[in-house]
């Protein structure tokens, strides 16, 4: 991982981000808050700075407090304060001000000599007055922050994920590609697996795609014959319609690759008739 060089606003956005992985994945409320008071482009920014320099989004982002600690010193006293207050209003908007978003607002306000007291004064007060709110109106497509979350899947739901993706690479699933889908995960599974991409902000089928990694972590706590089977399934389904073209394939041998299993394998797990 590099060294990377943020602007304050990509330093308040990433202590916000901090905070609001700090007790799980963002909720909905925590998301609105960062919508509200960081602009689009420097979000977008952020992100393609934490990209270039090779940090894992979220996991690594505790590596980079003394980035932020640094960036955030050489603001002035207003913008400190506001940066906090920001914070300090996410980690409130769910309801719940946990240990843990706690213990990340408290070192830096130790490290920029201010307090909670402080930063909760601005948000009551100044924070509204001090502020430019870009609002929801330019959000709609808000996604940088959303695109890499860890949903937490079961081995069944990202079997199914898997399946969906599969089918959707080349185009809508087709009424085949739909039929073995049913025949393998049940109705309770699907609805769930949607409820779980929804409540990470994403939308189906658009952004299924972004449940690509949590696939990977889900099947990678399966044993290699759960792992086969379900590759097995996203290859019918893939099958399904008579032709496996290029994206289904390429798809399917990102996960072969993860989990050493061939193709072949999965040709003849089901014995069928597949060129």
């Amino acid at each position: 991982m590099e060294n990377i060089n943020l602007t304050g606003p990509e330093a308040g956005i990433a202590l916000s981000t901090l905070v609001a992985f700090s007790d799980d994945n963002p909720s909905i409320e925590e998301v609105a808050v960062m919508r509200k008071y960081y602009k689009f482009e420097d979000v977008e920014s952020f992100q393609n700075k934490v990209d270039a320099g090779g940090y894992n989004f979220p996991g690594d982002f505790p590596v980079l407090e003394p980035i932020i600690m640094e960036t955030l010193k050489a603001q002035d006293r207003d913008f400190q304060l506001r940066t906090l207050a920001v914070a300090l209003v996410l980690a409130h908007s769910d309801g719940v001000f946990d240990q843990n978003e706690m213990n990340v607002l408290n070192r830096f306000c130790i490290g920029l000599e201010l307090s909670l007291s402080d930063a909760d004064q601005f948000s009551k007060f100044r924070l509204k007055e001090i502020d430019e709110v870009t609002g929801y109106g330019d959000f709609k497509d808000f996604d940088n922050l959303l695109a890499n979350l860890d949903i937490n899947l079961t081995v069944e739901e990202a079997g199914a994920a898997l399946a969906i993706l599969v089918g959707l690479s080349d185009d809508d699933p087709s009424d085949e590609e739909a039929a073995v889908m049913r025949e393998y995960f049940s109705v309770q599974v699907i609805s769930s697996l949607m409820s779980k991409v929804s409540d990470s902000g994403n939308k189906y089928p658009e952004d299924l795609e972004n449940t690509k990694d949590s696939i990977f972590t889900a099947l990678r706590q399966a044993d290699s014959d759960i792992q086969k089977k379900y590759l097995a399934i996203a290859y019918k389904v893939a099958a399904a319609d008579g032709f496996v073209d290029e994206a289904e394939l390429t798809l399917i041998q990102e996960y072969c690759v993860e989990y050493g299993i061939g193709v072949v394998e999965l040709k003849d797990y089901f014995k069928a008739d597949i060129a």
